[in-house]
């Protein structure tokens, strides 16, 4: 580990040494994984915002004993948010190394899956509280079509 920039260096040796010189003024504009320089606020507010969401979601479900389907769907949704913010704060010390850019990409990327899973469990109720003439299709149809969604796209049921 050297403290010198590697001046007529490779991409890689330059990447290389501001993995191990984060701090160095030389790294200010050498490529890192995400390519612009994080910045933690905006990152610890979303990681704070999603813990609340997590928390609010625990709570009533503990209070209500309702919506199971729903809950789970929103506090897996929330957790990987969570996880993956976390990953985007870690991060900001060390934009060039791979394990939080990892952690935030795997995270951040299937965690809508499970927070759109929650809203579309909602459908049914909101054609039942709107009225079930103003549906095209019966209320109860709503998540038998959603859950199987995903095999329609393979031909399998």
């Amino acid at each position: 580990m050297t403290d010198q920039p590697p001046l007529n260096g490779t991409r890689q040796e330059w990447f290389d040494f501001c993995l191990d010189n984060p701090d160095n003024s030389a790294c200010d504009d050498v490529d890192n994984y995400y390519e612009y320089r994080i910045d933690i606020v905006p990152n610890a507010v979303f990681l704070g915002f999603f813990c609340a969401s997590w928390l609010g979601y625990a709570v009533t479900y503990a209070i209500t004993r309702r919506g199971l389907a729903f809950n789970v769907a929103m506090m897996l949704g929330t957790l990987c948010e969570i996880i993956g913010y976390a990953g985007r704060v870690m991060s900001w010390e060390n934009q060039w190394d791979e394990n939080g850019f990892l952690v935030q990409i795997c995270c951040l990327t299937i965690a809508p899956a499970f927070l759109a899973a929650g809203v579309y469990l909602c459908l049914r109720r909101i054609v039942y509280a709107f009225g079930k003439e103003n549906s095209l299709i019966g209320p109860e149809w709503y998540t038998r079509i959603v859950s199987l969604a995903p095999f329609s796209f393979t031909g399998e049921v």
